[in-house]
C-alpha cells in the first residue's frame, strides 16, 4: 500500500511536472510548481487512506495548495496561478470524467452516479480553491489597505 502511494505521488509529480511545461511556467519556478502538485495527490492519498470522503479529501487537498501557490507567490514574486494550476492537475478527475461521458454516450445506468463522483470531486476542488483564495486577497487588500493609509500620514 505504502510503495503504490509513493508511486503515484511519484507519477503525480511527473504529471505535475508535464503540464507546467506545458503551461510555460518559468524555468526556475518549475520544481516549486511541481512540488505543488505532490503536495496535493499526497495529502488527498494521505486522507483517503483515513477514510475521509472524496469531497472532504479534495477540498483540503486543493486548499492546501491553493495556501501553498499564494505563499509561493508571495515568496518569490511570481502569480499565483504559476504555482496554482499545475499544483492541482493531479486531483482533477480525467478519469472519472471519462466513465461519465462513456457511459452518457453508451446510454449507461451508471452515468447517474458516475456523474455524481465526478462533481463531487469539481465542487471538493473549487470549493478548497475558494476558502482559502478569497480570504486570502481580501487579508491582502486590508493590508495593502492599511500601507497606502499610514503612507498618506
Amino acid at each position: 500500500m505504502l510503495k503504490d502511494a509513493a508511486f503515484q505521488t511519484l507519477a503525480a509529480g511527473f504529471g505535475t511536472l508535464g503540464f507546467a511545461l506545458l503551461f510555460r511556467v518559468p524555468r526556475d519556478k518549475l520544481f516549486p510548481a511541481t512540488l505543488g502538485g505532490i503536495l496535493a495527490w499526497a495529502l488527498f492519498l494521505g486522507m483517503r487512506a483515513l477514510g475521509i470522503g472524496l469531497f472532504l479529501s479534495n477540498l483540503a487537498a486543493a486548499a492546501a495548495v491553493s495556501l501553498y501557490a499564494e505563499l509561493m507567490a508571495r515568496g518569490i514574486h511570481a502569480p499565483a496561478n504559476l504555482f496554482l494550476v499545475p499544483g492541482i492537475i493531479p486531483l482533477l478527475p480525467g478519469g472519472a470524467l471519462y466513465r461519465t461521458m462513456l457511459a452518457l454516450v453508451q446510454g449507461d445506468e451508471a452515468v447517474r452516479s458516475l456523474g455524481r463522483e465526478t462533481l463531487i470531486v469539481c465542487l471538493g476542488i473549487a470549493a478548497g480553491i475558494v476558502v482559502v483564495s478569497v480570504p486570502f486577497r481580501h487579508l491582502l487588500l486590508v493590508l495593502r489597505q492599511r500601507q497606502e493609509g499610514s503612507a498618506r500620514q
